[in-house]
């Protein structure tokens, strides 16, 4: 098997410039989540329009070098995106798990509303579950099933008969 660049290098051009703009708004989408923060965004889609220009390059100029070029883009780039994750990422704690608009983002609004012990924002606008609640309503769901099973054992197992 040969490679596409090898046997058709402008359909290998042509789709390596298609992919790398396709990539653009992919790191958008982790800072629209809350993953992460939105200088990842920016960062990502940088890397991917070197990409896309890359296979601008390889497509103008069809040779060898420009190919190489390419190939070397197209290995740094899931490494770099990957780096630019870890650096840019948000505190677990800080992380919105949950909306109840269905919508995401981060857990500060520009209103200043406070959020109430339970996570969710005085306005009602978004439910904001932190990681230390999660772990509490899992304890307290636990200790109420362990209620719920010591008190059908004290009656009998609900046997009626």
């Amino acid at each position: 098997y040969q490679m596409l660049s090898v046997t058709n290098p402008l359909l290998c051009a042509r789709l390596a410039t298609r992919y790398g703009l396709y990539l653009v708004p992919a790191g958008f989408i982790g800072a629209y989540m809350g993953c992460h923060d939105w200088l990842f965004a920016v960062d990502a889609a940088l890397l991917a329009l070197y990409l896309a220009y890359m296979g601008k390059e390889f497509r103008s100029t069809p040779a060898d070098p420009a190919a190489r070029r390419l190939f070397k883009a197209s290995l740094l780039y899931l490494p770099l995106v990957l780096l630019f994750a870890i650096v840019h990422a948000k505190p677990l704690a800080k992380r919105v798990i949950g909306t109840d608009n269905g919508g995401a983002g981060d857990s500060h609004t520009p209103s200043g509303n406070d959020e109430t012990s339970t996570g969710v924002r005085a306005n009602g606008r978004r439910l904001v579950v932190f990681a230390s609640e999660q772990q509490d309503a899992l304890q307290m769901q636990q200790a109420r099933y362990a209620h719920a099973a010591a008190s059908y054992n004290a009656n009998g197992g609900g046997d009626s008969g």
